[in-house]
């Protein structure tokens, strides 16, 4: 179980194993942070970043942060942005995230200059069915090593790629890609879930993406997954794929315990008909909208204590509402066995026969993963039962039915905008920079709603009004090469009277006429001292020399002895020469970046003294290489 907040676990669970590097991630969410995202490439580097810290000082206007935040020993701090930079552009590209259309935050931050690294990494899925939902929460991970088989970790969770404070679940398996050239049975289910992502996407993916997911869905079918400690089978479950069961349980069940924060009447009662003594555990929002004869399967009913939730009390709470209870868990006892259903599904009819899900079945002894064990209580320490409050139901919350019309129209509305043929077009503006407009087909809403959108590299104070009935909705004028992205936020306001409701979200958009150097545009580099903080990140390994370990004598070290806290141009040439002796790619990559006017300005006097050399070898080396072929 996750704690509310644990946020370093998914950044430990990314982690590459010992030996190894990330060929590929694949991930899927119902709700997705751009901020949380923009982290994840930081995992694969092997840094202990402190992300939150580094997200709120990766502003390109840094000018309110004060210099006695920062310890000496905090290389997160000290590296800041540039660390995401680095790791962005070696990893955004490896990197795929399937998310379900219009459940991406507004990040708020519009001054961070690197989104557009994460344009080619979002895709978006809305199921043609309307109602349901892309909710499957799964990490798939490829990592390879020059003398070790091909490595694939899978991650199971009930939490989104967001920053939500709330109480999750997260499975990791580990193994390795076998040499043989029949499949797996038990991994059928989730190759042709992986294998189905591509089909899912609202508006396709390119080839070079489908090639890879291809490849990996065809070797996931060849990975022996080794179960957790304490178990013995594992089972698959990609629920709402075509000709796949939505109902993974059966057989005969002694006592079923169900943990879902969401739940409806039919799914209840078909979960209490499973077994004489079911046990349930919900939200207490949830079970007050809940009347009491649908729970009467339910020999006892727990909420989660409002001691276990907590409040807003940092940065990213800011735009998410979620907190308390998001696990979703079904333990079934059978004899001396057990078994545990865990992933993304809610005890709802929408998760068991509409949504797109995935949830793993582990079976394994009552004794050591049963209910009576999950539930037990040990002196001494914090058990799950501590978390809980019993529930006695005696009626219902009534329902405000105005709100909920709002609430519904704004769902109506936010569905037509996503099935919309909507881009975005860059045109560049007779003065410097660009002209951002929103274009598509002609759109109709309701009298009740009104629609602004901005892009997310602005703030909502550049918001303009969405004309859906002329061209283009929306034109924002004269934006900087940082601030043309494919990113853009929506707000939908639904009122009647004094009544209203809101939705923001952003969606991922075609994009036309960008800049073609947005990727490699450094101009918001400030100084010497960045620049050679941004060298040094390329030019470190994944097991990176920033170690960030304390040298004891309020400096942070790289190897024992060297400080680099502060940037000097003989660390860069030791980083050089290891990079030219391991991996001239990165040579390569500080090239291009230096011969940039923009940046080749902000060099210190010295560097040609030690490029010299090092970019008069890697030529040396170029001319062998070609002379060998």
């Amino acid at each position: 179980m996750l704690e509310p907040h644990d946020r370093r676990h998914l950044m430990e669970a990314l982690r590459p194993p010992e030996g190894y590097s990330l060929d590929y991630a694949i991930g899927t969410t119902y709700s997705l942070d751009l901020l949380a995202l923009l982290t994840a490439p930081l995992a694969f580097t092997l840094i202990d970043w402190d992300c939150k810290r580094i997200i709120d000082r990766s502003s390109l206007d840094d000018s309110s942060h004060q210099q006695e935040d920062k310890g000496p020993a905090d290389i997160s701090l000290e590296y800041g942005p540039l660390a995401l930079l680095a790791a962005l552009r070696k990893y955004s590209s490896r990197i795929k995230i399937f998310c379900h259309a219009g459940n991406i935050h507004d990040p708020g931050k519009p001054n961070i200059p690197l989104y557009a690294f994460l344009e080619q990494s979002v895709i978006e899925v809305l199921p043609d069915q309307d109602g349901s939902s892309f909710h499957p929460k799964v990490w798939l991970l490829r990592y390879v090593s020059p003398d070790k088989p091909i490595a694939y970790r899978l991650l199971c969770l009930s939490r989104n790629l967001t920053f939500d404070r709330s109480w999750d679940t997260a499975l990791v398996l580990n193994g390795t890609l076998a040499d043989r050239k029949r499949s797996f049975a038990v991994n059928k289910p989730l190759g042709d879930f992986i294998k189905s992502l591509p089909e899912m996407a609202q508006r396709g993916v390119p080839s070079q993406v489908k090639a890879k997911i291809s490849q990996i869905q065809d070797e996931i079918r060849r990975v022996n997954f080794e179960p957790p400690e304490g178990f013995e089978a594992i089972k698959f479950w990609p629920l709402g794929l075509n000709n796949g069961s939505s109902w993974p349980f059966s057989g005969k069940v002694d006592k079923l315990l169900v943990v879902s924060p969401f739940l409806s009447k039919k799914c209840l009662s078909n979960l209490g008909g499973l077994a004489h003594d079911c046990i349930l555990i919900s939200s207490l929002e949830e079970l007050q909208t809940m009347p009491p004869k649908d729970l009467i399967h339910f020999s006892k009913i727990y909420y989660l204590s409002p001691f276990a939730v907590p409040g807003k009390n940092d940065a990213t709470d800011v735009d998410s509402d979620l907190r308390g209870l998001h696990a979703k868990i079904y333990v079934a006892d059978h004899g001396w066995d057990s078994t545990i259903w865990t992933g993304s599904a809610n005890a709802t009819d929408h998760a068991f026969g509409k949504n797109i899900e995935f949830m793993v079945e582990l079976n394994g002894k009552k004794s050591r993963c049963g209910i009576d064990k999950i539930m037990s209580i040990e002196e001494h320490q914090i058990n799950f039962q501590d978390l809980l409050v019993e529930f006695t139901p005696d009626g219902i919350t009534p329902v405000d039915n105005d709100q909920e019309h709002l609430k519904m129209m704004i769902k109506e509305s936010k569905r037509e905008l996503l099935k919309a043929d909507i881009h975005a077009r860059a045109s560049p503006s007779e003065s410097l920079g660009f002209n951002l407009y929103l274009e598509g087909e002609t759109l109709i809403f309701p009298a009740e709603i009104s629609i602004c959108c901005w892009p997310i590299t602005k703030p909502y104070e550049f918001a303009k009004e969405f004309n859906a009935g002329s061209q283009p909705y929306a034109a924002f004028s004269v934006v900087s090469n940082h601030a043309v992205t494919s990113f853009f936020a929506f707000q939908i306001t639904a009122k009647s009277g004094e009544k209203s409701e809101s939705s923001r979200f952003v969606l991922n958009l075609p994009l036309k006429g960008a800049p073609d150097d947005r990727l490699e545009d450094f101009s918001w580099l400030k100084d010497e001292d960045q620049l050679i903080r941004l060298l040094l990140l390329m030019l470190s390994d994944e097991k990176s020399q920033l170690s960030g370990e304390d040298d004891g004598n309020g400096g942070v070290t790289r190897t024992p002895g060297r400080k680099i806290s502060s940037p000097s141009i003989l660390p860069l040439f030791e980083y050089m020469a290891h990079a030219l002796a391991h991996d001239t790619s990165k040579i390569d990559e500080v090239k291009t970046l230096i011969d940039d006017p923009k940046t080749a300005k902000l060099l210190p006097k010295e560097f040609e003294s030690i490029w010299g050399p090092i970019w008069s070898a890697r030529t040396k080396i170029k001319h062998d290489d070609s002379e060998t072929v």
